[in-house]
């Protein structure tokens, strides 16, 4: 590549990284304990799932059954409290990449996923929160990537072949016991149940402490502060 001025010199030049999107992606010690808790704990929700309780599913025409449960589980399964901090350590690590400054951050809702073979997840953001994040506690190679999507949008441009080229996206194949948090505007979705077991994913919502959501979404977030 040429990279001559010929007589003409720079007095000053920098490189500007904008508009970044930092996802942090990790695997949290002693996973499998801690999923072996966590299928014990959603055992009795899923049983009715299985049997027919489960929600019918736009996303997913082709499962048998779909299954999301109340976005309380933070407070009212012993078992996803404390996950729910493992879900707050990565978000302060998030906003320390980032170089934000926040009191703290708070989960204000924490839920669980079940789909079954063929179910998917289409494209979407999570309205009224800042961060967003999902532990795979259950999950098989072929059970579905989790796809974010480019926020740049698709642009008409000359890309050198084996480039990134925006409008795309970035596909994660998770394993048992990956946490991931990212913002919440970014558009993700998940790929089909091609496996012939069950997915399971526990998501969740995060806001900076003080701070409660857009007054426009859908659910008001409920932050819980010292216990009242």
């Amino acid at each position: 590549m040429r990279t001559g001025t010929g007589s003409m010199t720079f007095t000053q030049r920098d490189s500007l990284a904008l508009f970044p999107t930092l996802v942090e992606v990790a695997r949290l010690t002693d996973a499998h304990q801690l999923n072996e808790h966590i299928a014990k704990s959603l055992d009795s929700y899923f049983a009715g799932v299985r049997d027919g309780g489960g929600v019918a599913s736009t996303d997913s025409p082709g499962a048998t059954y779909d299954w999301t449960s109340a976005a309380d589980l933070h407070v009212t399964d012993p078992v996803l409290t404390d996950l729910s901090a493992a879900f707050l350590a990565l978000a302060r690590h998030w906003v320390e990449r980032n170089k934000l400054t926040v009191e703290d951050m708070v989960v204000t809702e924490l839920w669980a996923n079940l789909a079954a073979p063929g179910g998917t997840t289409y494209r979407h953001h999570h309205r009224g929160a800042y961060l967003a994040g999902v532990y795979y506690p259950i999950v098989n190679p072929l059970s579905g990537d989790l796809v974010l999507h480019d926020p740049r949008g698709s642009r008409a441009q000359i890309v050198p072949t084996g480039l990134y080229e925006p409008g795309h996206s970035f596909s994660l194949t998770p394993t048992a016991g990956t946490m991931v948090i990212f913002p919440a505007w970014l558009d993700h979705s998940v790929g089909q149940n091609r496996s012939r077991e069950e997915r399971v994913s526990i998501a969740c919502n995060l806001v900076p402490l003080g701070f409660t959501g857009s007054p426009r979404a859908p659910r008001r977030p409920r932050v819980v502060i010292d216990g009242t």
